[in-house]
């Protein structure tokens, strides 16, 4: 018989497993690799019945084709089985952190919002170390140097607001401004804001979080949990083309209602990581289309947390930093590449301080943070990451 079920897993940079199911009257098999898939005539690799074997020594971010027979007595085996084909992980990139700034233009702020857009960074709102809530815009082509666009913009001055890149413009929607919003606005150049919507479908809230996708029908901006306010968490995923016309995905997904949580667009899907629910969490969930959310794990290896910031870069997510009842302000990075398995990238950054409310962002193919608090002052500090 055919060996069936081929299995191939990356471990790392130089190693695969491969796996397949067990076959009756078999003595040994014989294993076939190549790195094309139309060269049967490969390197063969023979062993004893076992149905897996560590194939080790192998190139990095290289795609292995296998192939796998089934032998008994006398050297008499099957045909070949399916091709199954997988690529060695990438060579780790090693990250530093180096200050752009010790202290920015902009004001020391906390629950401010931070864009890429016209090839620039841009820092958007918050509340300033009075706890005065702001509505200046600000941008930098280099994280030293920062250029105010307006001092007050047309949106109400907030904080714990959302800021979205969409249909080629910088979107505001909702916050904090007197009471939680559902006011919607949007810029093409930062300076003019256009009022989109005063009173979105969705309720007044803050601690949500928004972002960019396309469930396969077409590309949306969403708005995901929160707080209302009256304070009550929420779980609700909605969704809009245009920024008028919002559209529920659920009025309740199967992650627990939570605010100052993190989401994120990676691999095809929308992704929510940790949040304040009834306490601090660190359970991470995905959807492909905000109405059925799955979970990819209940708890991570970092601690449960909220007010921390997440980003995609270098093919996986990361996690920078927030507040936890654990262990209070934070400063370490983590990152994953599937939302389950997670690794520390730095225990504590050495350079900028522990915090909460940050800001982080992915620019000129680094990680950025922005400013935020800690128990003790409020930032207007910006930091990167530097390849070691």
């Amino acid at each position: 018989s055919v060996p069936t079920g081929l299995s191939l897993t990356a471990d790392s940079v130089s190693q695969i497993t491969v796996s397949w199911d067990s076959v009756t009257e078999t003595n040994y098999y014989e294993i076939f690799r190549n790195t094309t898939d139309s060269n049967l005539s490969s390197t063969r690799i023979s062993q004893p019945a076992n149905t897996t074997y560590t194939d080790s020594g192998l190139s990095t971010d290289t795609t292995y084709y296998y192939w796998v027979k089934g032998c008994s007595t006398g050297d008499i085996c099957s045909d070949f089985s399916e091709v199954a084909s997988i690529k060695t992980l990438e060579e780790e990139i090693k990250l530093g952190w180096t200050t752009a700034t010790d202290s920015a233009a902009f004001s020391a702020r906390f629950s401010h919002q931070s864009v890429v857009f016209d090839n620039k960074m841009w820092v958007i709102g918050g509340s300033d170390s009075n706890s005065v809530p702001l509505n200046d815009v600000w941008s930098s082509t280099n994280g030293n140097t920062w250029t105010t666009a307006t001092d007050s913009a047309a949106f109400s001055a907030r904080y714990g607001h959302q800021s979205v890149v969409f249909d080629n413009k910088i979107w505001v929607i909702g916050g904090f401004s007197g009471g939680p919003k559902n006011d919607v606005f949007n810029s093409d150049d930062g300076i003019t804001w256009t009022t989109i919507t005063d009173s979105a479908q969705f309720s007044p809230r803050n601690g949500y979080q928004s972002v960019v996708f396309n469930d396969g029908n077409s590309t949306k901006m969403w708005v995901i949990g929160g707080s209302d306010s009256n304070s009550i968490r929420l779980n609700d995923v909605w969704s809009s083309t245009n920024g008028i016309t919002w559209t529920t995905a659920t009025d309740s997904a199967q992650f627990s209602a939570r605010e100052e949580h993190q989401s994120v667009v990676f691999d095809n899907k929308m992704w929510v990581i940790g949040g304040f629910a009834q306490s601090d969490t660190n359970d991470v969930w995905s959807s492909t289309n905000g109405i059925t959310w799955t979970t990819a794990t209940d708890s991570v290896t970092f601690s449960a947390r909220r007010t921390h910031q997440s980003v995609v870069f270098d093919n996986k997510i990361w996690v920078i930093g927030g507040l936890s009842d654990k262990n209070g302000d934070t400063n370490d990075v983590w990152s994953s590449v599937d939302g389950k398995n997670w690794t520390q990238a730095t225990a504590t950054v050495p350079i900028f301080s522990a915090r909460r409310t940050h800001q982080s962002a992915v620019f000129d193919n680094k990680i950025w943070v922005i400013g935020g608090y800690n128990s003790t002052s409020f930032k207007n500090d910006v930091w990167h990451t530097v390849k070691e």
